[in-house]
């Protein structure tokens, strides 16, 4: 699956994101709000990050992503203990 690249908005001096194609997201209007909400949204999606923004992971979002996994491969109460 392609993911959709954030985009800058110069009316609106924001970047955006086209989520369905009668849907935008509004990211943020500096670079980093924009970063830091394009990674959210992919992790909130399911999506996997790609490698270049593997890099850029927060502990938050690491976290997010062992629990995720936790929660697809392991038993409930597994989950429930980390």
């Amino acid at each position: 699956m392609l993911l959709p690249k954030p985009w800058f908005r110069k009316s609106k001096k924001a970047s955006y994101l086209q989520i369905s194609p009668t849907g935008q997201k509004r990211l943020g209007k500096t670079l980093q709000e924009a970063e830091a909400a394009y990674r959210a949204w992919l992790i909130e999606q399911g999506q996997e990050l790609p490698r270049a923004e593997r890099k850029k992971l927060t502990i938050a979002e690491l976290a997010q992503e062992f629990l995720d996994h936790t929660r697809k491969n392991n038993k409930p109460r597994t989950y429930e203990s980390y």
